[in-house]
């Protein structure tokens, strides 16, 4: 009994070597068609042409701008105030009207000088004519020494008097020339041409020396000032292009130029101070606003423009494929400034070459492809 039972048990184990063996030589059997197969369908795929969209190579002249954030400012802006005494005779400006230079805005009470001056002026037209009188009375009366006609002492007074005349009318026109500056003290004028702030006076009030009259302030043109990094300082000078936009204005760009840059840079920041004049002939633009500021700071002509998309960056390298008929060619490039949907680019490239700009992740260098659209993106 024990003899047959070992008896089954040695044919089981026979039959488990028999079928192992036959699963091995079955598989040493698949291995070489497996590996056939693989290095097959291999040379297909290295032999396979990829679908690729391309680009174009185009020559555009590119400008790099800086733009900077500042608050317009007015160029001038000065308090009128009183320079003479007196009661407010004339208001000649409307609150926030524009005034030319050297216009009146305010004239005073002028009655007494303008009394003063007439009775200087009477003065001085009688000094004027006595004076007159004594140096013709001196020229007749000098070739009358020679014959003894008239004594020497004479014409010594008759000289002292023409001196101390001469003197009075000098001392008459200083005065008049003074009243005459109290005179112009009693019309408040406008220095420059600007726009007036809110009235705070009236005909009949009294002003003394020194009390305010209005705010004058200069629209045209207006100032804007902003820091700039010290690594921009070389590409800034002075009558340069500024263009300026505003919130208030979405859209319209008003016209400017550098006349202020500062000699100095704040070590805490490392920029330095900048300021442009606006044009604001249309007196769009207010002091206080906020304003965007665009300076082109370099132009490239004829710089080399691709595809943005066409360009490969990893971390040691950039580059992109050039197509040569119906292979590609890997090209090394150095990327400069990425305008919109193009990029500049330098390197072995030439205008009218096409680039792969989509499909490129698939490709190496020498790899072949199918052009499936060329249309540029612009």
């Amino acid at each position: 009994m024990v003899s047959k039972l070992l008896g089954i048990i040695f044919k089981d184990e026979v039959n488990k070597v028999k079928r192992s063996y036959k699963r091995t030589l079955m598989a040493l059997l698949v291995i070489p068609f497996l590996i056939g197969s693989c290095e097959k369908k291999e040379t297909t795929n290295h032999d396979e042409t990829i679908p690729v969209t391309i680009g174009k190579v185009t020559l555009k002249d590119l400008s790099y701008t800086l733009q900077r954030v500042g608050s317009l400012e007015a160029k001038e802006s000065v308090m009128l105030k009183a320079e003479a005494e007196g009661s407010i005779t004339g208001i000649f400006f409307e609150e926030g009207g524009l005034v030319k230079e050297g216009q009146v805005l305010v004239t005073l009470d002028n009655a007494k000088i303008k009394a003063t001056m007439a009775q200087l002026d009477a003065r001085l037209r009688q000094m004027e004519v006595q004076l007159a009188n004594s140096e013709r009375t001196l020229q007749r009366k000098e070739p009358l020494v020679k014959e003894d006609l008239v004594s020497k002492q004479d014409i010594d007074d008759l000289r002292s008097k023409i001196e101390i005349e001469k003197a009075t009318l000098k001392e008459i026109k200083a005065q008049r020339a003074h009243n005459q500056e109290l005179l112009d003290d009693t019309e408040v004028r406008a220095p420059f041409a600007g726009t007036v702030s809110e009235r705070k006076i009236s005909v009949g009030d009294f002003l003394r020396i020194g009390d305010p009259v209005v705010q004058l302030v200069q629209l045209n043109p207006l100032e804007v000032a902003f820091r700039v990094d010290e690594k921009y300082k070389t590409n800034l000078y002075p009558q340069q292009p500024v263009t300026l936009t505003v919130s208030a204005y979405p859209g319209k760009k008003f016209q400017g130029e550098v006349y202020f840059i500062s000699p100095d840079i704040d070590i805490a920041t490392r920029t330095f101070l900048v300021k442009s004049l606006i044009a604001n002939e249309t007196n769009d633009l207010n002091p206080g606003m906020f304003a965007q500021v665009t300076l082109v700071t370099e132009v490239h002509k004829n710089a080399l423009m691709v595809p943005w998309e066409s360009v490969i960056q990893l971390e040691n390298e950039t580059y992109l494929y050039v197509v040569n008929t119906t292979t590609v060619k890997k090209v090394p490039v150095k990327l400069g400034l990425v305008s919109g949907a193009l990029a500049e680019v330098s390197g072995s490239l030439k205008a009218g070459q096409s680039v792969i700009r989509e499909g490129k992740y698939a490709l190496h260098d020498g790899s072949k492809v199918r052009i499936v659209a060329g249309a540029q993106k612009s």
